[in-house]
């Protein structure tokens, strides 16, 4: 059998990480109306890091120092503290602006991605990336439609959204350096530790046995999709692998319904099936260019 080619590889596991990303929003959702937000977020960032070094000793025993080393340092401070501001600034604007707004700000992001890695990374533009890009996002708003209003959170979490895609920017360069276990662990350090305190100054709520296995769950959502993200983006542009993320809208709708029961509006079919079809062309338009990839 064929394998795949490296680009179709890194969509493949894309996916997988948009996928499990979504699970720890989910995670997020279920905490945070018994618990301070950064309390609910910050738990899952920092208890990724510890599944994460788990893994990297049972899978890595004999080199285990040397895969879970960072080779740049400036990256991931740079990675973390992009994220950390990132993650505040869309957290508090979710809190001010309806979802439907919301979410059509924040699936700006992989756009924004194209074009800042064409700029900053010098990564060619193809016409299947902006197809997708622009099918994907359409899809969205044709589920969503937005009202349109206009705040100063609207701004915040237009900022939080570019500052995501920075972080993208950023794991794409540290690919080529990093090893897929160090960005993981390093984030959830970096990103989680200042999300306690902040927690614990403004008003830290111990949590039952219940609630500490939800974050526990999202720790280990949150350190596999780091490693897939990671890994995809050594195989494929920036530009590429940030199309799985529209398919977030998919996974959030179906998540929703079965875990808050949020039953879907007909126009949600409609744009789904735009966002999964832009998403199939681009699988297809990458099927074939480069060696076979092992990953």
């Amino acid at each position: 059998m064929n394998r795949l080619s490296p680009a179709v590889a890194g969509l493949l596991m894309a996916t997988a990480a948009f996928f499990l990303f979504t699970c720890f929003d989910a995670t997020v959702k279920l905490l945070v109306t018994r618990y301070p937000v950064f309390e609910a977020m910050g738990a899952g960032f920092f208890l990724s890091s510890f599944f994460v070094l788990f893994w990297a000793w049972l899978s890595n025993r004999e080199n285990f120092a040397d895969v879970i080393r960072p080779r740049k340092i400036r990256l991931h401070l740079a990675r973390g503290i992009v994220q950390f501001v990132a993650n505040g600034l869309i957290t508090l604007s979710l809190t001010h602006i309806g979802l439907a707004e919301f979410y059509v700000i924040v699936f700006l992001c992989p756009i924004i991605v194209v074009f800042l890695a064409a700029f900053f990374l010098r990564e060619r533009l193809t016409a299947a990336t902006l197809i997708t890009a622009a099918v994907s996002f359409a899809g969205v708003v044709v589920a969503l439609r937005p009202e349109g209003s206009f705040s100063v959170w609207t701004l915040a979490a237009f900022g939080g959204t570019v500052a995501i895609a920075f972080v993208n920017l950023i794991v794409r360069k540290m690919a080529e350096t990093e090893t897929p276990l160090s960005p993981a662990i390093s984030v959830g350090w970096i990103v989680g530790a200042p999300s306690l305190i902040l927690a614990a100054a403004t008003g830290w709520v111990m949590p039952d046995w219940a609630d500490a296995g939800v974050m526990l769950l999202g720790g280990l959502f949150f350190g596999a999709a780091q490693i897939f993200l990671v890994r995809a983006f050594r195989c494929a542009p920036a530009g590429v692998i940030s199309m799985p993320q529209f398919l977030q809208f998919i996974y959030g709708a179906a998540i929703g319904y079965v875990l808050f029961g949020d039953a879907p509006v007909p126009w949600t079919y409609v744009g789904g099936a735009m966002v999964i079809g832009a998403n199939l062309f681009l699988f297809w338009s990458q099927r074939r260019g480069g060696p076979p990839s092992r990953a």
